[in-house]
């Protein structure tokens, strides 16, 4: 990543952005103001948990609007832990707040509880049947996106997982990732009604939450 936004010998977006940016009409001509190396995103509800990094963020600003962006590197490496994991590791842990974290994170981003009783930690029947198995950092950065935009009194957010193909990149394993993205991109449409036609690398498609979301792939390929 820190290649591909250096390449020229100084600071500068690659042409896969700016294109990504063009390809809906909402994000054309953003003009980025600055970013920031692994910002810092404390999530609902109470921020006592350890913060989300991001791991390369930008200040946009649209005529009347701001944005904040947030780039997702993705190779071959595992995405970590699924939502379900995460549930059986910390549910048992008094002192965890991550039952409160997943509960606004899904209420948020899908329209409802992970719990049908918190106390009890009573699983709602929508998560065991629909996100359990997604990868538990793609929903935090998602949400982190919408959180620091909130914090930043930003008009829209932009999630982009940024794919960096190389002659050493595991294809199988890369594609099983891609696969993991559109398949949350899918289930954030489909939660607001919103069925796309198909998944296009460079292109944009919009989430319409309480602050406007953007999310899509862009590919780094140095084969």
């Amino acid at each position: 990543m820190a290649v591909a936004y250096t390449k020229p010998g100084f600071p500068a977006l690659p042409a896969e952005l700016g294109d990504v940016f063009d390809s809906h009409a909402d994000t054309q001509g953003i003009v980025i103001n600055g970013g920031k190396i692994y910002r810092e995103t404390h999530l609902p509800p109470d921020g006592s948990s350890g913060p989300f990094h991001h791991h390369l963020s930008f200040d946009g600003e649209l005529p009347g609007c701001e944005a904040f962006i947030s780039i997702e590197g993705l190779t071959d490496e595992p995405l970590g832990d699924s939502v379900e994991s995460r549930l059986r590791e910390l549910l048992n842990t008094p002192s965890t707040q991550f039952p409160k974290r997943l509960q606004e994170m899904t209420q948020c981003l899908f329209g409802f509880p992970a719990f049908d009783d918190l106390r009890a930690n009573d699983v709602n029947q929508e998560l065991s049947t629909t996100i359990k198995g997604h990868p538990y950092r793609l929903l935090s950065g998602v949400r982190a996106t919408l959180r620091q935009a909130e914090v930043r009194h930003a008009s829209k957010a932009i999630y982009i997982v940024q794919e960096f193909w190389t002659s050493k990149t595991n294809m199988a394993k890369m594609e099983s990732n891609v696969d993991a993205v559109d398949s949350l991109f899918r289930l954030l449409l489909k939660a607001k009604r919103e069925m796309p036609t198909a998944f296009e690398v460079g292109r944009l498609l919009q989430i319409p939450l309480d602050i406007p979301l953007y999310v899509g792939r862009i590919r780094t390929d140095v084969r």
